[in-house]
């Protein structure tokens, strides 16, 4: 079996662009379930990217097929590890994350796996996150 262990995802309904930018230029908007923002990253071109491989699993799956690996291990976008944000929106936004990288990969069962993303800025929750995380997901 080939699994590809660095592969950083963003799920699509965090992609915030527009038909006119370059397919490598995207940003990010990440709300709670009540329409809260908890972060954004403004739209920047990101070279060599192209924002159907960062977000589309179907996308990654024909890439997958075509280069015969069998499995990919997600993990979050450096720029969206949002380290920087008071703890509790820490927490917040990797709920929010790990919430949609679960659903992402329920739908496609044995092709992908995810690395959870845990608050640093919070060590009380970090580490208690992993364990709750997986056993809901």
């Amino acid at each position: 079996m080939k699994i590809d262990v660095h592969c950083h995802f963003i799920p699509e309904q965090f992609i915030e662009r527009d038909a006119a930018m370059p397919r490598s230029t995207y940003g990010v908007r990440i709300t709670d379930a009540a329409g809260r923002l908890l972060q954004h990253q403004s739209p920047r071109d990101v070279p060599g990217s192209d924002f159907d491989q960062v977000c589309r699993l179907e996308r990654r799956e024909r890439d997958m097929d075509r280069l015969g690996i069998d499995m990919q291990v997600l993990s979050v976008l450096p720029w969206l590890f949002a380290y920087h944000l008071e703890p509790t929106l820490g927490v917040a936004v990797c709920r929010v994350l790990n919430d949609a990288f679960a659903a992402a990969i329920a739908a496609r069962p044995g092709r992908f796996v995810a690395l959870a993303h845990v608050p640093l800025q919070a060590p009380e929750a970090a580490d208690q996150w992993p364990q709750t995380w997986f056993s809901a997901a």
